[in-house]
């Protein structure tokens, strides 16, 4: 189940208790998530590296990526529902980071 704030994607819920929920976020090292680069419709894995910018995986060949694109979720995954917005790229060093629209740290119920 997706787990929101506002109209951002922040994660997803991976167990739950009779009084609470675990929640798996995206800047997690162990999330991993289909999503679809805006304009482009070019697919990708965004990556959680256990840091508060997850990277964007497994881009196709040949891609050159720029800053400022939304990366939305692509609903391959069958837990997503498609077109979600989760952030923008930013271009370092040849790898494609992406900056949270809804930031982890200041999440609340």
């Amino acid at each position: 189940m997706p787990v929101l704030d506002g109209n951002y994607l922040v994660g997803r819920v991976v167990e739950t208790n009779y009084l609470s929920s675990r929640v798996l976020l995206l800047n997690d090292l162990n999330s991993r998530i289909p999503v679809t680069i805006d304009k482009t419709a070019v697919q990708a894995i965004l990556t959680g590296r256990g840091e508060l910018k997850p990277y964007l995986e497994y881009l196709p060949d040949g891609y050159i990526p720029s800053d400022e694109l939304i990366i939305f979720t692509s609903g391959k995954d069958g837990i997503f529902t498609q077109g979600v917005p989760i952030g923008k790229t930013k271009v370092l060093n040849e790898k494609v980071q992406i900056k949270l629209l809804s930031d982890p740290n200041q999440l609340s119920y």
